[in-house]
């Protein structure tokens, strides 16, 4: 087995552990697995992990586990795969409906150039 197939193989199970943790509305424990593995083994992290744990603490109201999320994702750009127009949207969207406005714009900060792009195809669709 080589490295890459290994490092898929922790992502994902990682991943399904906290979408379980996430179906069980244990919003803080998943952030909690995501920031401990972070800083113990940094790896290329999926954008939509961080939008899923963003959005289901917006929903249950966990504003600050939104704030020191995305705290984490600004310390962390360099591990993080941002290509994933689902998980920026997502992003968004549970910081917005949480009413994060300090969040909101770091995130925004961090990616202007993506995040046009973004918007630029979702309108372009829009259009259509």
């Amino acid at each position: 087995m080589n490295l890459l197939s290994l490092a898929y193989m922790i992502n994902s199970n990682i991943i399904f552990i906290i979408h379980d943790l996430l179906l069980n509305d244990l919003c803080s424990l998943a952030l909690q697995v995501l920031l401990t593995l972070q800083s113990e083994h940094p790896y290329q992290s999926d954008l939509n992990v961080y939008a899923v744990i963003t959005f289901s603490s917006s929903n249950n109201k966990l504003f600050d586990n939104i704030d020191h999320l995305i705290d984490d994702l600004k310390e962390g750009e360099g591990w993080v795969k941002w290509g994933s127009d689902k998980g920026l949207l997502w992003m968004i969207g549970g910081v917005v409906e949480a009413r994060r406005k300090e969040s909101i714009f770091k995130v925004y900060g961090m990616n202007y150039e993506y995040m046009v792009k973004v918007l630029r195809k979702g309108l372009k669709r829009m259009a259509r």
